[in-house]
C-alpha cells in the first residue's frame, strides 16, 4: 500500500524519488529534496488539526430555540453583550414549530435555551429565569370596535367573550382572570399553551383573547392593545434542569 502511494506520487511529480533493486530500496537526489518539503506539510496538517481539536474544545456552541411564538430574536441585543463577556461561546438560533404539542421537549436536545412565559409551562423538569417581563394585553381583529383604544379597561369588555388559559396555570394569569370575571367578562377557555392557531382562531371569530404584548407579532391581522392591570408575567430563559 506505501509503494502504491509512492508509484502515484513519482507519476504525479514526473520524476522518481526512489531506485529499486534486488539490494533493496534507495532515496534518490529528488527524493532527497522533497524530505524537507514533506515534514513542512506534515507538520502544517498537525498544527491545523491541533487549531480544529482546540475551537472544538473552546468553542462551545449554545443554540437558543425561536418561533412566533418564542420570540428570541427580541433579546438580540442580550446575545451580543453575552458574546462579549464569553468569547468562547457561539449563540446560534434553531427554529422550534410553533404547532408541536410539546415545543418545549427539545430543550436539552437539538436546543439548549428557550425563551417564554415559564409560567404557562408548569414543568418541573425545566429550569426558568426571569430576564424580563411581559404585560398583558387583550388581542383582536383589527374591525372591532375596541381596537382603535390606546388601552383597554375591565370595564371595556363588560359582556364580551374573552379567551384565556384554564385557571391553575399560572398566578398572575388567576388574578387577571378573577379580575375580569368580578367586572361581568365572559372567559372561555384556550388551550394551556398559546400557539399560532390560538391567535388563527380570533381571526375566525368575534370573540378576544387575553394575550401578551410579548406575542403582538403573533398574526398579522390581529391588534393588541394593552389591558389596563398592574399584573404582569415573567419571561424565562428556560433550559433543561
Amino acid at each position: 500500500a506505501v509503494m502504491k502511494q509512492v508509484n502515484k506520487l513519482e507519476g504525479e511529480l514526473h520524476t522518481s524519488l526512489f531506485t529499486r533493486s534486488h539490494t533493496g530500496v534507495k532515496m534518490t537526489k529528488a527524493g532527497e529534496l522533497m524530505i524537507p518539503e514533506a515534514k513542512k506539510i506534515l507538520n502544517d496538517t498537525k498544527q491545523a488539526r491541533q487549531k480544529l481539536l482546540n475551537y472544538n474544545n473552546d468553542h462551545q456552541v449554545i443554540r437558543i430555540g425561536t418561533s412566533i411564538i418564542n420570540p428570541a430574536t427580541r433579546f438580540n441585543k442580550l446575545w451580543t453583550r453575552l458574546q462579549q463577556l464569553y468569547p468562547t461561546f457561539q449563540f446560534v438560533y434553531v427554529a422550534m414549530n410553533d404547532q408541536s404539542p410539546r415545543p418545549y421537549s427539545e430543550i436539552g436536545k437539538s436546543i439548549d435555551i428557550v425563551l417564554g412565559p415559564f409560567n404557562l409551562l408548569n414543568r418541573s423538569e425545566l429550569l426558568a429565569t426571569p430576564i424580563d417581563e411581559a404585560h398583558f394585553t387583550i388581542s383582536m381583529l383589527a374591525s372591532n370596535i375596541l381596537s382603535q383604544r390606546h388601552i383597554i379597561s375591565y370595564k371595556d369588555l363588560f359582556g364580551m367573550n374573552v379567551y384565556t388559559v384554564p385557571a391553575n396555570v399560572s398566578h398572575n394569569i388567576d388574578t387577571v382572570r378573577n379580575q375580569m370575571k368580578a367586572h361581568g367578562i365572559q372567559l372561555k377557555t384556550a388551550h394551556t399553551g398559546y400557539s399560532v392557531n390560538t391567535f388563527n382562531q380570533i381571526q375566525t371569530s368575534k370573540d378576544c383573547l387575553l394575550s401578551l404584548d410579548y406575542w403582538n407579532e403573533a398574526s398579522p391581522n390581529i391588534v393588541s392593545i394593552p389591558l389596563a392591570t398592574k399584573v404582569t408575567l415573567p419571561i424565562d430563559v428556560i433550559i433543561n434542569q
